[in-house]
């Protein structure tokens, strides 16, 4: 039997029934521990052969080990922030007799009396950090829930109480807090129930570690603890958590009604929701990473990809003027995305006909280039169509014929925006492979100069309408050639060709696009002018929001 020294514990019998609790996970972990159970095993077979233990009664101690960066936090004081009485639901007391997964640590506590006990498989898979509340993390939990208990009335706090916790102690942007529809009865109160804030933040903290996964995690529950909960619970070593579009749209609405830089927005449902739209399908776009069409949920290895995402999101908290930040956010680029497609919306039905787009760029894309992109070869319609009825009224609804089984045939706003970031950001590696698969009619993975000179037919009485003269196909072929330096003589083009090389998207759209073969010829000197590091789609943005501005202010 092991002899526990408690003399170092202030008096263990002292204790509250949370004190003893956390003391059993804790006992639990340290006793399951590999070099814990080696020394149990041998022990057990020197037992059985009659040797003589020499044991001391210092062998085991229950407290954890302090940091020496951190004062130490006596168990009691831990036990009594995190887990007070509640008068609203009662809590069972955590043992090691108890029919529960005492491995599963202080979670097990978390989730209350009426919940089902953890699984820890779906504990290491759903999550990087094992649950153990060490000193560090006791501190930093013991921080935020100071400043939640001095600043709450009536077991309520404010959200901007909730985004000083975001952003000075979980490392998240503060916008988001506004989005928590997993806390809040109406998305627009404005405040939060305290007690169910500080659990989800506890539990946030305490299984997940890096910013940018509690990021992820915080987006796909709303800020609900019994959704972080159930998640950890039944995820298994197969499975990967989507996060879907639907999810963010509290969170996008929050930004938009209360971030000062679109003040200018209130009273304008309508353009409220399309920019709401807009930031989501660009999310999806960029950190989906897809050359065929939008994603339907987004992965933590797709936030782990791209952890600028989470720094523009801190951008958002330190501007007031929303522009200023060119990824994701920007309310000029809405501004073109949305525009150009009410241009050619001549029905405004919200949806596109192949005719309605063949008038895109003054009818210059290559006939080949729309065909695929109708006969829905490239990527499907109407991939984020079910946003529409978050969006509209029933009567609009009605109004765009709107329905939700009907096969779709038509381009809907989304899919526009993952067309026009392309088209208009052709150098990035998702639109050089988008543009290549689009001219690979033949599906042989490589663009063959015979298949290459039948596209460039389609093109070149547009281009000639434009310079007033013919286009020989060998000299475009050459000057293709050299822009991506290859000098000996091929028969094709690979992807890597075009995807390693930085102005592999220019060369493309000389097969798919006469407006942008004859901007290139021509060499656009505002283009020149501006700043190197500015991507092609910021560039077009900026001169045609001046445009389109122009033109508002004349009418």
């Amino acid at each position: 039997m092991l002899n526990i020294d408690t003399s170092n514990l202030g008096g263990f019998t002292s204790f509250t029934p949370q004190a003893k609790t956390l003391l059993s996970s804790l006992f639990f972990q340290f006793i399951t521990q590999t070099e814990t159970q080696s020394f149990i095993q041998t022990t057990m077979s020197d037992l059985e052969k009659g040797k003589r233990i020499q044991t001391s009664s210092n062998s085991f101690i229950l407290t954890p080990p302090t940091s020496p960066q951190r004062p130490h936090v006596s168990l009691d004081q831990v036990a009594r922030k995190l887990y007070p009485e509640s008068p609203i639901r009662k809590r069972s007391n955590l043992s090691m007799s108890d029919n529960t997964d005492v491995g599963a640590g202080i979670s097990a506590k978390l989730l209350g009396a009426e919940d089902s006990p953890l699984k820890p498989e779906g504990m290491l898979k759903c999550f990087p950090r094992e649950a153990v509340l060490e000193d560090d993390l006791v501190t930093e939990v013991t921080g935020f829930v100071e400043l939640v208990e001095a600043s709450a009335i009536d077991g309520l706090i404010s959200v901007e109480i909730a985004q000083e916790v975001f952003t000075d102690y979980l490392e998240l942007p503060g916008w988001i807090a506004h989005g928590l529809s997993g806390l809040k009865k109406k998305l627009n109160d404005t405040t939060i129930p305290s007690r169910e804030f500080l659990e989800f933040c506890t539990s946030l903290v305490q299984y997940v570690d890096e910013p940018n996964d509690r990021f992820f995690y915080t987006l796909l529950t709303g800020g609900s603890r019994r959704h972080l909960m159930q998640l950890f619970k039944e995820s298994r070593l197969d499975e990967v958590v989507l996060l879907e579009p639907k999810k963010l749209l509290p969170f996008m609405f929050g930004l938009v009604k209360n971030h000062v830089g679109l003040d200018f927005l209130q009273g304008t449902m309508e353009f409220q929701s399309k920019y709401a739209w807009t930031i989501i399908v660009r999310i999806f776009l960029e950190l989906g990473n897809s050359s065929k069409g939008l994603v339907r949920g987004l992965s933590l290895r797709d936030f782990r990809r791209r952890p600028d995402f989470l720094s523009v999101c801190h951008d958002v908290d330190r501007v007031d003027d929303i522009n200023k930040i060119t990824e994701f956010f920007n309310y000029e680029h809405f501004y073109v995305l949305y525009c150009k497609f009410w241009e050619l919306d001549t029905r405004k039905k919200f949806k596109l006909t192949k005719v309605d787009f063949k008038s895109f760029e003054s009818f210059t894309l290559s006939d080949m280039l729309v065909n695929r992109i109708f006969r829905q070869e490239l990527f499907p319609f109407g991939s984020f169509s079910e946003l529409e009825t978050f969006y509209f009224t029933e009567e609009a609804l009605k109004q765009h014929d709107y329905n939700p089984n009907a096969k779709h045939t038509e381009m809907h706003y989304s899919d526009w925006c993952y067309f026009f970031l392309m088209y208009n950001n052709s150098n990035c590696p998702i639109a050089k492979r988008f543009f290549f698969n689009a001219l690979d009619v033949e599906g042989y993975d490589r663009l063959i100069t015979m298949s290459l000179q039948a596209l460039w037919r389609d093109l070149s009485n547009k281009i000639a309408d434009f310079l007033g003269e013919q286009v020989h196909f060998q000299d475009v072929l050459c000057q293709a050639y050299d822009m991506l330096g290859i000098h000996e003589e091929r028969s094709h083009l690979t992807v890597e060709d075009i995807v390693d090389h930085p102005y592999g998207g220019d060369v493309l759209s000389f097969f798919y696009s006469a407006n942008k073969f004859v901007d290139f010829e021509c060499q656009d000197p505002i283009r020149q002018r501006l700043n190197s590091e500015d991507s092609d789609w910021t560039h077009y943005c900026r001169i045609e929001y001046e445009r389109l501005a122009a033109e508002e202010e004349s009418n």
